[in-house]
């Protein structure tokens, strides 16, 4: 199944140029969703607390999809 994504390069970004991790995201599975239906796209996120997350789920990546084949075995 197609999941429409945002593009990374839509999100405000720290003076590292990281992405800022968005506001009012909801979670549908292991995935999470903008407030306009479309999904969060993999990378690396900067949280509100300043930490960084690396969000790459296996639904939306080839790289997701080896770690959790990696993972099962």
């Amino acid at each position: 199944m197609e999941r429409k994504t945002a593009r990374i390069d839509e999100f405000q970004v720290d003076e590292h140029e990281i992405p800022l991790l968005p506001a009012g995201l909801k979670e549908e599975g292991d995935l999470y969703v903008l407030s306009d239906g479309r999904y969060l796209p993999c990378g690396v996120y900067k949280t509100a607390d300043g930490d960084l997350l690396l969000y790459e789920p296996s639904e939306l990546s080839f790289f997701g999809q080896m770690t959790t084949q990696f993972k099962e075995s």
